[in-house]
């Protein structure tokens, strides 16, 4: 396959035949600027010896380093200019990120904005962020939920103290040794809020932006925002690009304000709707539209990992579709003859909809491919029900027959109470089950009374006397079918059983 780097993809690419690993991906363009070791001079920092450049960003550089009185690393971040106007907001951000206490987000140690290198110190995380990870394998779906819910855990709980991050991105997670995700950077927050800076101009990673960031609607900027954001480094984690691509910035941040991204499951067939609409879910371009916070929001994924219903619903009539048939696939209350109706009258409405809104022929193509193989998984099942139900069916229709015979014999041996209990189960059982019972059956139960050949009462209604009266004297003994003289007895309350359970017994 010829490589391709993102800014060459654009929004109709098709990445399902990409191998696993995203390694013909440009991370860079990817994730942003990535972590890169530099061999200019290193800046001098009093209390510490700085090892190496582990990456730059929009506002700063990061080092390594050592902390000469603790003996522990380090990160220190620092700005590249060292003006008064920064020195203030690299305060900022360090004050933000003290207010944090979660194990998924990088602790802030200390801060100094007066010497010659203003900088903040804080955790090194041993490992690689997200980015690399992502260039060189993306996540399957449910690897990606699991990092969800640990990522949006940390970001509630900044959400909980007031601050936000508004500029999460896979360069901004590090991955520690077990691959647990640490967030960081949470410089951005401190330069939007700051009245001197908040006026300067789109700032953040356009591919993970939420769309009022790109437009500047300072005003409509809050927790939704970070969600969305959440919600593209999943995309990203699974599909190995960002929602959207462009091939200028500022045609990404249009693409951004008003382009809805591609459905994860048209770039990677195997992810669950559930799943996929959690992330669109994030994605939508209206702030109220999508999770209210980012506790919504691992709640949902944690929802996804039980097993259990999400919130978020899927769009669309094929996602919609799916949605049902993955979670109440031929369940009792839905049988697999309305599941195929819905699946004919899903082609009919796609067909419709697509000469109405004129897609193009690869994407009706996609979605007739995607009806075809949920068609045959509906189909299979269909089958496997229509098979357990014949089955059930006959364990029923034998059990009437066995009735039937015992009540007969009863009848014959002058027995004629006993006789009618069995009569009466056998055509309450197929009155039940939808079967047949044999006409004599009537005869005997209206032997039973002598009053009953003359009277008004229907043949069910005798039949539902004698089973009353039968419960209500106790086990019936009958000296057949069992050393102990038990009676082989039904309980119509399953559709078959495997263990007959005793009836009352009924003296004659």
């Amino acid at each position: 396959m010829e490589s391709k780097n993102v800014q060459d993809l654009d929004a109709d690419t098709d990445v399902s035949g990409l191998s696993p690993t995203a390694g013909d991906l440009d991370a860079e363009t990817l994730v942003g600027e990535p972590a890169t070791q530099t061999d200019s001079t290193f800046p001098t920092v009093s209390g510490y010896e700085v090892l190496k450049e582990l990456g730059r960003g929009g506002m700063g550089v990061v080092y390594l380093a050592r902390d000469t009185t603790l003996d522990r690393y380090a990160a220190l971040k620092t700005f590249r200019a060292t003006d008064h106007e920064q020195s203030r907001l690299l305060t900022a951000e360090a004050k933000l990120s003290g207010k944090l206490s979660h194990a998924a987000i990088v602790p802030v140690f200390e801060v100094n904005a007066k010497c010659s290198t203003p900088y903040f110190s804080m955790a090194y995380v041993e490992g690689e962020d997200l980015s690399r990870r992502i260039s060189r394998s993306v996540y399957s779906p449910r690897e990606a939920a699991q990092l969800g819910v640990q990522i949006a855990s940390a970001i509630s709980h900044a959400h909980e103290v007031g601050v936000l991050h508004l500029d999460l991105k896979p360069a901004n997670i590090l991955l520690d040794a077990r691959g647990n995700p640490h967030v960081t950077d949470f410089g951005l927050f401190a330069f939007i809020s700051d009245e001197s800076t908040c006026n300067s101009g789109i700032v953040g990673t356009p591919q993970f932006m939420a769309p009022e960031q790109a437009l500047e609607d300072f005003d409509n900027i809050g927790p939704p925002s970070d969600v969305y954001s959440i919600g593209a480094v999943l995309y990203a984690a699974i599909t190995g690009r960002p929602p959207l691509v462009g091939s200028s910035h500022m045609e990404l941040i249009s693409k951004v304000a008003s382009q809805r991204p591609r459905h994860l499951q048209t770039l990677v067939p195997k992810t669950p709707t559930a799943l996929d609409a959690i992330i669109m879910k994030c994605l939508e371009k209206a702030p109220a539209k999508r999770y209210s916070c980012a506790a919504e929001l691992q709640a949902d994924l944690e929802a996804f990992l039980n097993g259990n219903a999400i919130k978020a619903k899927p769009t669309g009539l094929i996602s919609n579709l799916r949605y049902q048939i993955e979670h109440h696939v031929l369940a009792a209350s839905i049988s697999g003859t309305l599941a195929l109706l819905l699946i004919l009258f899903t082609v009919v409405s796609l067909i419709a909809q697509a000469i109405k809104n004129h897609y193009d022929v690869a994407r009706l193509q996609d979605e007739v491919t995607a009806i075809e193989r949920l068609y045959s998984q509906v189909h299979s099942s269909y089958l496997d029900v229509v098979n357990k139900n014949e089955a059930a069916q006959e364990v029923d229709r034998i059990h009437i027959e066995h009735s039937s015979d015992v009540a007969r014999m009863l009848s014959a041996s002058m027995q004629p109470r006993r006789a009618a209990v069995y009569a009466a189960d056998a055509i309450l059982s197929a009155k039940v089950h939808g079967l047949q019972y044999e006409p004599d059956m009537e005869d005997i139960l209206r032997s039973y009374q002598d009053d009953w050949a003359s009277g008004d009462l229907g043949i069910l209604e005798m039949a539902e006397i004698v089973e009353r009266e039968s419960n209500a004297a106790g086990k019936l003994k009958l000296g057949l079918g069992s050393s102990n003289g038990d009676s082989p007895s039904y309980d119509r309350s399953t559709t078959s059983s495997s263990q007959p359970k005793p009836r009352g017994e009924a003296k004659d």
